[in-house]
């Protein structure tokens, strides 16, 4: 699991604390000001969440999302839609988005991934109509 807490402006919050515990990793970061994205139509937000396309992936090994999504197709020639060096959050969940003064905040990396840049976008579009259309895959076999 990525543990990853990133600003589309490239500032990262400060982590204050992280606890392993059972199997689990809590984080604590320090406190932002900002509120849950919007994702209707015409939203200010958009535009800025939009951004995430041009951040780099880390240096570290993520899952693609061809890896990730190999058991929902009929035909593995599929899976080249999905293919990509974009990195992706792919949980556009209105409260996974913070938006500050500064940027979108995105928050819970569980799912980061590497992809078409597309799949993001289609993440925040559909969001408002769609609240899980790009969480659908998560309830699919462990990544």
């Amino acid at each position: 699991m990525c543990h990853a807490h990133l600003q589309v402006v490239r500032e990262v919050t400060r982590q204050l604390w992280h606890i392993e515990e059972d199997g689990w990793s809590l984080l604590g970061f320090e406190y932002v000001e900002g509120g849950h994205a919007d994702y209707t139509p015409g939203s200010p937000d958009l535009p800025t969440m939009s951004r995430l396309a041009d951040v780099p992936a880390p240096g570290f090994e993520l899952k693609t999302m061809p890896h990730r999504l190999r058991t929902f197709v009929d035909d593995p020639q599929e899976l080249s839609w999905f293919a990509g060096n974009s990195l992706l959050h792919t949980e556009w969940n209105p409260h996974n988005v913070l938006i500050t003064g500064h940027g979108a905040l995105l928050v819970d990396w569980g799912w980061a991934s590497l992809g078409a840049a597309w799949i993001d976008r289609h993440c925040g579009r559909s969001a408002s109509t769609r609240p899980q259309a790009c969480t659908a895959a998560s309830t699919g076999p462990a990544p």
